[in-house]
């Protein structure tokens, strides 16, 4: 996986979401359940993975997201 597009799709998500300027460091919580699936989506397109839905709704921060795409496929 491309760790640096699929942050660029999430961070593209978050931008048609309304959320400008995140990083690796954005706190998920920040934003509603809705967006944080948004994001997760687009992290998984781009790294042609299926996130664990346990994962998505744990991680605490936009990288932590991008980890999850980085393990063994599930």
């Amino acid at each position: 996986m491309d760790r640096q597009a699929a942050c660029e799709a999430a961070r593209a998500a978050l931008e048609r979401e309304g959320v400008g300027g995140a990083d690796e460091a954005f706190d998920m919580a920040s934003v509603d359940v809705v967006t944080r699936w948004v994001v997760a989506r687009a992290i998984e397109t781009e790294a042609k993975r299926t996130l664990p839905d346990a994962g998505i709704a744990g991680a605490g921060t936009l990288g932590e997201l991008l980890d999850l795409a980085e393990k063994d496929r599930t």
